[in-house]
């Protein structure tokens, strides 16, 4: 049967997923069915932006590149998002900066990083 490399790569738990997520309100859905490594563009994005994580498999590994705006914004995040010591990401305040959100979920919570200033 045939099978294509995206789906080999999906199934692998590493997929990239090619349409960058461009929040035009405060919300945003990241839909890891999509892809495990995404990006989110928040230059258009009117206030700080909540985010709601869906669909996640248990055991798996995802990537959220997030693009700063000209406005700088934060994230937001649902309550089963878990940071070390408890602090959520402080992102760069500058306009095009690139930061990295990585989130391992355990079936329950979701256990993050991140890493800042790409440049």
């Amino acid at each position: 049967f045939p099978v294509t490399i995206g789906k080999l790569a999906k199934n692998a738990g590493s997929y990239q997923y090619d349409t960058p997520l461009v929040p035009a309100g405060t919300t945003q859905t990241v839909d890891f069915s999509n892809g495990s490594i995404q990006t989110l563009d928040l230059g258009a994005a009117s206030g700080d932006v909540t985010l709601t994580l869906s669909n996640p498999a248990k055991g798996a590994t995802y990537k959220i590149w997030v693009i700063q705006g000209a406005i700088p914004r934060d994230l937001i995040f649902p309550g089963n998002v878990k940071w070390p010591q408890g602090q959520a990401p402080i992102l760069t305040q500058t306009d095009d900066a690139i930061d990295l959100i990585e989130l391992y979920y355990n079936g329950t919570d979701f256990l993050g990083q991140w890493q800042n200033n790409w440049s």
